[in-house]
């Protein structure tokens, strides 16, 4: 039994372990608007640098905004996910909770993405609805409305449940927890001692042989598949070329 005890111990062990990453305090940047697009105002600017940086304290999570009149040629998507690679190396992060509103003046897109913490509360689904408020200030030419839209959206949703229940960080100790106790009860059954006897047991390798061996054609079967069209560059998430994986969406505005 003193077996099975260490064991159980080192399982509670490696889920705290497992879950630190989830307590973990990350540090802020200190800018969260850069509208290279320059289509707000200094005073603008201030003013949505000082209640992004208000609400995403309460939250331990960054809520940036991004404008660019020049993607090189990426569409906004991967123009924020290269960004975001070079903001979190700039501060030797290896995790950094964000959530980034990114315009391609240009080409007239948005696009919404969130990470690590901000993705358990921001999924696809409530992207689209945040995006759904939004998007007319937008399309009117009310950027500085739009920002503050999305500032207050985001801080709602953080303030809720997260996206998916079972991400919740109690409900996967318990399912790391309950995996620990049934393999507590899986060795204590085996104390005793383990059963050796395999199929080859009383297999005679000499005497025993294949007699016949026959391969028969019965037919051949051919299926078709449609292929799946295209999908928009702008719809769902992805990973990052640093390997952050991110929820996201976006449109046209």
């Amino acid at each position: 039994m003193k077996k099975v005890y260490i064991y159980f111990m080192a399982i509670i062990m490696f889920t705290f372990i497992c879950f630190i990453p989830f307590f973990e305090q990350v540090k802020a940047i200190d800018r969260k608007v850069y509208d290279e697009a320059g289509i707000l105002s200094h005073r603008e600017v201030a003013e949505l640098e000082s209640l992004a940086t208000e609400l995403g304290e309460k939250w331990d999570t960054d809520f940036l905004i991004l404008t660019t009149n020049e993607t090189n040629g990426l569409y906004i998507k991967d123009y924020m996910a290269n960004f975001y690679d070079e903001k979190i190396d700039e501060q030797g992060l290896s995790k950094w909770n964000a959530t980034i509103l990114s315009l391609d003046m240009k080409h007239r897109d948005v696009y919404l993405s969130a990470f690590y913490k901000g993705k358990l509360y921001i999924d696809e689904k409530r992207i689209d609805q945040i995006l759904d408020e939004v998007t007319p200030y937008l399309s009117n030419g009310n950027y500085y409305e739009a920002f503050r839209e999305y500032l207050y959206q985001v801080n709602d949703y953080m303030g809720r449940e997260p996206a998916k229940w079972y991400l919740q960080w109690w409900f996967q100790i318990l399912v790391s927890l309950g995996i620990g106790a049934i393999v507590v009860v899986g060795l204590a059954l085996n104390v005793g001692g383990r059963v050796t006897v395999t199929s080859r047991t009383y297999l005679d390798t000499k005497k025993s042989r294949v007699l016949q061996e026959k391969d028969r054609y019965i037919r051949t079967v051919v299926t078709k598949q449609k292929k799946p069209s295209q999908k928009s560059s702008g719809s769902g998430g992805g990973t990052t070329p640093g390997g952050h994986s991110f929820s996201g969406g976006g449109r046209k505005f």
